[in-house]
């Protein structure tokens, strides 16, 4: 859980997403890692799994976020 809570930080932190986006971010990261870590039963797991994977592409997306958002910006 503290992994993915540094890590969605680290990351908001590198692209420099905006609050409100990096704020969304890191909380899936703490709904993800408080559910693998309270809820074990093989039903939970496959829930915890597939919140894990949007997290994961949304970690993917974010350098496309950011240059978009700089590109945007600039002009």
């Amino acid at each position: 859980m503290i992994t993915l809570l540094l890590w969605s930080w680290y990351l908001s932190c590198i692209w420099e997403i905006d609050v409100p986006a990096s704020l969304g971010f890191t909380g899936l990261a703490a709904i993800v890692g408080v559910r693998y870590y309270f809820w074990r039963s093989t039903k939970d797991d496959q829930l915890s799994y597939f919140l894990y994977n949007i997290w994961l592409a949304i970690a993917f997306a974010m350098p496309g976020y950011w240059r978009l958002y700089k590109e945007t910006a600039a002009q």
